[in-house]
């Protein structure tokens, strides 16, 4: 069972980015009837998993793609929105073991007017931080607690 990090995301930006994202974060894709639609923030929405990759056994390579591209394995769960304006939301929700901070970087280059800013926390493994992100440039402020 994994330590789950706890993670707070602010994404701000023009009005019409930010709709497109809320609406792009939360879809759930006609095909995929099993992905839960309560949450709000699926991370394959924006960076999808291969079809040979999720296709592929249990424990054949899945989590070192997640972990490549997303930053953690699994994705997000028990996403919320806290606070939503029409220039800014906030997320919360949880990730196994690591923040995704390979998602933050790489949506921060494919939405270049947004500006992503992630609070993490993992009190298990014993670290915690800030990462920002804006056109594809991360820069994160983790330290030991």
């Amino acid at each position: 069972m994994p330590n789950w990090c706890e993670n707070i995301l602010v994404v701000e930006g023009p009005e019409a980015e930010i709709a497109a994202f809320k609406e792009k974060a939360a879809a759930v894709p006609a095909e995929d009837a099993a992905v839960d639609a309560a949450e709000v923030l699926k991370l394959e929405n924006f960076i999808p998993v291969p079809a040979a990759i999720a296709e592929a056994p249990c424990c054949s390579g899945e989590d070192h793609w997640e972990m490549e591209n997303w930053g953690c394995n699994l994705g997000a769960i028990n996403s919320a929105i806290t606070t939503e304006s029409e220039n800014c939301l906030h997320y919360i929700f949880e990730t196994p073991w690591t923040p995704p901070l390979a998602f933050l970087e790489r949506v921060s280059r494919d939405w270049p007017r947004l500006r992503l800013v992630l609070a993490y926390n993992e009190p298990g493994c014993g670290f915690q931080g800030i990462a920002k992100a804006t056109a594809g440039v991360l820069e994160d402020q983790c330290i030991n607690i």
